[in-house]
């Protein structure tokens, strides 16, 4: 059980506060049972209550769900691993839920082993996707929960502050549905040597009412407004790479890469069907657009790349972080007004973050941590809020 209190207050031209109070309690019961040396079966059976009461939120929300588990978990030899589950979820706003699940593990060589999984998921939306009523004053953007749109959004419309409503208000009295999946994953790791190893993986999942966020409407000032909606059929596939390579106890680098396609069912095929037009930016003549013109799904970039390094000198008690992350272009709504995300649209460029720190140990019980965020500086304030700029920080703790 816990509980978490805060009051926030933002000074810039005028002052805004934010108060935030959640209570949370998760009841567990678990066993393990030794079926067998290499056989172990887990059950376990739960709760989850959750309430939050919070100034940008249109009510006080709570939630409360149950939920039951299973797992048998064997070994076959020394090489092959198969773990099999079960959970059963019930919860106090969405219908129940059966998520089975089974994945194997077998290690073909020395230096080369195989997994495979497959199973199905639940997710329900949560409060923030729900009852969610922010608006950033600095760029000048909202955020309205499912639940809120209705109510709020006519009163910003009478209150003169919006130009454009690019989703009809109609869309948002139903119910914001939970989320359900089928996923599928392969992987090969290699590992040649002792201190280096490559791991590569294939994934699927095909998703029926994905929670994500869209543009429903502009603002004055070219000010945004954006809330949730359930995609009523979408896939995720694509590949993953991952290196581990280190160095004595001095020197380890990491590094990542997704290769990422995310796309709707129904909007696949309406480009295929030569069905979906948009206007020509350079002629401003309405096109036909085609297969090859579709994108994929909103706020979803196509390639997805990290390293990082970490670097020590155990004598010194001296270490530093290095992480890079990169992300490919991906565009945040639909700006040429045919509903979906195409190549004439208008995309966020891609970009690099940089992010450094330092760890000194002194006296042993004290230590001294230095660090810049974003050293690049980039910024994109009106299609990235969340990313500020470049930030400086220091830390001294002491332990006892």
């Amino acid at each position: 059980a816990t509980t978490y209190q805060t009051t926030e207050t933002y000074e810039s031209d005028k002052q805004q506060d934010n108060s935030f109070n959640q209570y949370l309690l998760i009841p567990e019961w678990r066993t393990t049972l030794n079926l067998m040396p290499t056989h172990t079966l887990t059950l376990g059976v739960g709760g989850r209550t959750e309430a939050v009461k919070r100034d940008d939120f249109h009510t006080n929300p709570k939630f409360q769900s149950y939920y039951l588990y299973g797992q048998y978990d064997a070994f076959f030899g020394e090489d092959i691993n198969m773990i099999l589950g079960l959970r059963y979820d019930h919860h106090s706003e969405y219908a129940s839920q059966l998520s089975p699940k089974a994945s194997v593990f077998y290690q073909l060589l020395s230096f080369l082993s195989i997994k495979g999984s497959m199973g199905m998921g639940f997710k329900a939306p949560d409060f923030r996707q729900l009852y969610f009523d922010f608006f950033n004053s600095q760029v000048g953007y909202n955020v309205m929960g499912y639940n809120v749109v209705s109510t709020r959004l006519p009163e910003l419309q009478q209150e003169g502050l919006i130009t454009n409503i690019h989703i009809p208000i109609a869309e948002h009295t139903d119910k914001l549905q939970a989320e359900r999946s089928i996923s599928y994953n392969i992987g090969i790791e290699y590992k040649p040597i002792s201190n280096l190893s490559l791991s590569t993986g294939f994934f699927r999942n095909d998703i029926t009412n994905l929670i994500d966020t869209r543009r429903i409407a502009s603002r004055v000032n070219n000010g945004l407004v954006f809330s949730y909606y359930n995609a009523d059929a979408v896939f995720t596939q694509g590949v993953e790479f991952q290196l581990q390579w280190q160095w004595k106890d001095l020197l380890r680098i990491s590094s990542g890469y997704q290769l990422l396609y995310a796309k709707d069912k129904k909007a696949t095929e309406a480009f295929k069907n030569n069905e979906v037009f948009a206007r020509d930016p350079q002629t401003l003549e309405t096109i036909r657009l085609e297969e090859k013109d579709y994108f994929g799904l909103f706020n979803r970039s196509r390639h997805m790349a990290n390293i990082k390094i970490f670097y020590q000198i155990p004598d010194w008690n001296f270490d530093m972080n290095t992480r890079i992350t990169y992300r490919s272009t991906f565009g945040q709504f639909d700006s040429n007004g045919n509903t979906y995300l195409d190549e004439l649209d208008t995309f966020v460029p891609s970009y690099f973050i940089l992010d450094i720190v330092a760890n000194q140990t002194l006296f042993q019980d004290w230590a001294l941590s230095i660090g810049i965020d974003n050293v690049l500086n980039y910024t994109y304030p009106s299609a990235l809020p969340n990313i500020p700029g470049r930030i400086f920080y220091s830390r001294l703790s002491y332990s006892f």
